[in-house]
């Protein structure tokens, strides 16, 4: 299993994590994509012949998992080439296995730290309203798509 994160905004950095920080990671995934997590919005589609999820179907052992952060970068920018600030900052996590590829983007929300002086931070949620997800089960005709 392979677990990457990226935050993205202007720029795209690969988050260094270790190995308790990829088991959290693993259990985010989990809940998220739960079966008995019914509070989504599924789509299920398809991918085009230009379209990322294509690219790593093809060429899935030597596919630069930061791609897809670049394509996600690339999508919330407007025409004239800024940051979209309707789109809400936030990181891409993605988990690889052998059968599946999972994208979850986690948007930035700012809370309160009650445990900590009841400072302000900035965190994420696993609340429906923050995130997106993409499941691939190696099967280009059905992905599936969670909002």
């Amino acid at each position: 299993m392979e677990i990457k994160v990226y935050d993205i905004d202007e720029t795209i950095i690969e988050e260094e994590l270790n190995e308790i920080e990829k088991d959290n990671i693993n259990k985010i995934f989990e809940k998220i994509f739960s079966q008995s997590n019914i509070s989504h919005l599924i789509v299920n589609c398809y991918a085009t012949e230009n379209s990322i999820i294509k690219k790593y179907y093809d060429h899935k052992e030597g596919f630069d998992l930061s791609e897809f952060a670049q394509r996600l970068k690339e999508a919330e920018l407007k025409q004239d080439g800024t940051r979209n600030k309707q789109i809400k900052v936030g990181s891409l996590f993605i988990k690889k296995t052998n059968d599946y590829l999972f994208l979850l983007k986690l948007e930035n929300i700012e809370v309160i730290d009650k445990e900590n002086n009841y400072e302000m931070r900035h965190s994420f949620s696993t609340e429906t309203e923050y995130y997106k997800g993409c499941i691939f089960t190696n099967d280009i005709e059905n992905i599936t798509i969670i909002d």
